[in-house]
Formats: structure tokens, C-alpha cells, sequence
């Protein structure tokens, strides 16, 4: 399953000069995880996720007295994320996953073909379409893979999935088939990731299917 199937469209957009309250307010009142930033010319410059309000929150000092009154002219520039990491409308969820992993941010800003902001992925969104079974999983994906053009001879190609990670193992006959099955199983909805380790495409490996 690709970004651009679970991202949220047409993300809410606030300018970097606007006030930390007014925009968490903003989040709030559309029950949004994050706004897309941007400076005078629309640009987009950060992004500001509710992991960077929890962030400021946690490291400003409560100690001193003006905080208070200093909060109504913190703005959005001072607590945003700088540095822009995003990911393609067309990359699938797993991948998608394993960014905010490798990054510590829960909020991933989507761009299409054309370089332009698309939307917002966040982690919910990837969760959203990962809870399934695993074994709902793997009779979709069976079948997915039964159906396709590109279908392996009977006996020769193996499902097995766990924790929505799916392992292919056994044998296809070229390596542009093994590539259109990877294609068909990023199409299942709630598939986290994909793994063909033990999966050649150079010479036949016999072996019974998995029981069941």
C-alpha cells in the first residue's frame, strides 16, 4: 500500500511567523498531529508536530515566572522542526514506517511527482492499516499472488506473515517476476513491510507449502 493512500490530504498550513498558541489551537480545533510550515512566500519551511509541542513543554523552565507571559510571543519558528525529511506520495507505508523510525518523528510531510507538498503521513495513519491479522493477511496475499499474471508455479513460492511482515520464500523463474510479485504484495492493505531473503530467482527450490 503506498503514502498517498493513507497520508491526509491538503495538510493545514501555517505561516513560520505565527504564535505557538495560536498554533496549537489550530491543531486542536481540526484534530490534527502536525501543520506544514511555511514562510512568507509559501515556501515550506518545517513542519510542527505535537512531538515538538511536548518537546518545547518538557524543556521550557517553569521556575521562572515570565514563562508564562512569554508563551503568548513564542513563535512557531522557535519550536518547529528545521529540517525538512520527507517522503514520496508513491513510497509504500512500510517504508514510510521505517523513516519516522530512523528519524524519532511520528509526522512525515508527502510530496508528489512534481516536488509539491501532497500531504502528511503520520504514524497513525501507517497503525491504521496494520492492524490486521496476520493470518487475514496472508490469505489476501495468497490469493493476490494465486491471481497474478506473474504467479509462481504451485509448490514453489511460500507465504508466511508476522507482526504484518511478509516473507515470500522458495523460488520464481526471473528476476522481473520477482520484482512484479513485490509490486502485488505492496498493494495489500496493512502489509508493514516485505522480506524475499530466502526467495531466488536463479534456480528452483522444491518445497511443500506451509500446512493450513
Amino acid at each position: 500500500m503506498r503514502v498517498e493512500e493513507v497520508m491526509t490530504p491538503s495538510p493545514l498550513l501555517c505561516d513560520r511567523a505565527e504564535t505557538l498558541v495560536a498554533a496549537s489551537r489550530l491543531m486542536g480545533q481540526h484534530d490534527v498531529a502536525a501543520l506544514a510550515v511555511t514562510d512568507s512566500n509559501h515556501r515550506l519551511v518545517g513542519m510542527l508536530s505535537v512531538d515538538d509541542l511536548v518537546r518545547w513543554e518538557a524543556n521550557r523552565s517553569d521556575s521562572r515566572r515570565w514563562i508564562r507571559n512569554l508563551e503568548r510571543t513564542v513563535l512557531v519558528v522557535h519550536v518547529m522542526s528545521h529540517e525538512i525529511v520527507a517522503i514520496s506520495s508513491g513510497e509504500s507505508i512500510s517504508q514510510a514506517a521505517r523513516v519516522m523510525q530512523y528519524i524519532g518523528r511520528s509526522v512525515l510531510p508527502v510530496m508528489d511527482s512534481d516536488g509539491l507538498l501532497a500531504g502528511i503521513v503520520s504514524a497513525g495513519d501507517v497503525a491504521s492499516v496494520s492492524a490486521r491479522s496476520d493470518a487475514s493477511l496472508e490469505v489476501e496475499v495468497r490469493d493476490r499472488l494465486r491471481d497474478s499474471p506473474n504467479a509462481a508455479p504451485q509448490g514453489t513460492l511460500n507465504v508466511y506473515v508476522e507482526r504484518g511482515t511478509v516473507t515470500l520464500t522458495g523460488m520464481v523463474t526471473s528476476r522481473k517476476r520477482l520484482h512484479a510479485l513485490r509490486r502485488k504484495v505492496a498493494t495489500v492493505s496493512g502489509v508493514a513491510g516485505l522480506r524475499t531473503e530466502r526467495l531466488t530467482a536463479e534456480r528452483a527450490l522444491a518445497f511443500q507449502e506451509k500446512d493450513g
